[in-house]
């Protein structure tokens, strides 16, 4: 009697752990697609921001603060330009220094901090 009591209880046992194996697993995916869902919406808040700005000025401004906020160095002006163009953003502008010139004077924490190179200072 007293092992089969042991052999149920092991048998009990293993039916739990495979139940909460599979709960672990399902809880991983949920958190993940949660996760997804998260990054979507955040980009899809930006699309709606940027689509909001009419003059052009405007949605590279918006653009260029984003990009270097997360940067976590100063960003040369070319694969700034760059990547302001992989986002969807055009620039019409053939010189790219003038353009900062005029965008560092509506944003004071957008800085040149060497020939070339940007950075967002956020301390301002």
């Amino acid at each position: 009697m007293v092992f089969d009591e042991r052999e149920a209880i092991k048998k009990r046992m293993d039916q739990i752990f495979e139940r909460t194996t599979l709960l672990h697993s399902e809880f991983v995916h949920l958190f993940d697609r949660l996760r997804q869902l998260d990054e979507k919406e955040k980009e899809d808040k930006i699309a709606e921001i940027i689509k909001q700005y009419d003059h052009p000025y405007d949605k590279i401004l918006l653009e260029i603060k984003r990009i270097l906020r997360d940067s976590p160095i100063p960003m040369r002006a070319s694969i700034l330009r760059e990547r302001i163009e992989e986002n969807g953003v055009e620039i019409k502008h053939k010189n790219f220094s003038s353009l900062m010139n005029e965008l560092m004077k509506k944003d004071k924490k957008i800085k040149r901090v060497n020939r070339g190179f940007y950075e967002y200072d956020s301390s301002v």
